[in-house]
C-alpha cells in the first residue's frame, strides 16, 4: 500500500505532461542525468548512479565511440539501479562483442544490478566478474 500523501501527491500531476504527440515531454525531458561515467581506464568505464530509460543513451554512445574490436570493462559497483532500458543497451553491447570476438565485463556489480541479472538468466550468458 501506498502512503496517502503519496496518492495525493499521485492525483495532482497532469498525466497529459508526460506524454505529447508520441514524445516524452515534461517531467520526464526535464530530470537531470543521474549516471556519471568515468573513464578509469581507456577501455574501462565505471558508472556512477542509475541506469534507466534517461540515462541508458548516455552509455550507449560511450560504447560506441568506443567501439567492440577489443574487450571493455564495466565497473558497476556504484549503480543503484537499472531498468530494462539498461540492460537493453548492456545485452546489445554484449552481442556487438561478441560478433567482434572482444568482451564485454561487467565488473563488480552492485546487488541491485546482479540481483536483476540473476532474475532475467543474464549472470548465464554475460560476462559478469565479482
Amino acid at each position: 500500500m501506498y502512503p496517502a500523501t503519496a496518492l495525493s501527491n499521485l492525483a495532482a500531476l497532469q498525466p497529459d505532461r508526460w506524454f505529447r504527440n508520441g514524445d516524452y515531454d515534461g517531467l520526464m525531458t526535464n530530470l537531470p542525468a543521474r549516471l556519471n561515467i568515468e573513464v578509469v581506464e581507456p577501455r574501462r568505464l565505471a558508472l556512477h548512479g542509475d541506469l534507466d530509460a534517461h540515462t541508458a543513451n548516455m552509455l550507449e554512445d560511450m560504447l560506441e565511440e568506443l567501439g567492440a574490436s577489443d574487450s571493455v570493462d564495466l565497473v558497476m559497483a556504484d549503480v543503484a539501479f537499472m531498468d530494462s532500458t539498461g540492460i537493453r543497451v548492456v545485452v546489445a553491447a554484449h552481442g556487438n562483442h561478441t560478433d567482434a570476438e572482444s568482451t564485454l565485463n561487467l565488473v563488480t556489480p552492485s546487488d541491485a544490478v546482479l540481483r536483476i541479472l540473476e532474475i532475467t538468466g543474464l549472470t548465464d550468458v554475460l560476462s559478469v566478474r565479482s
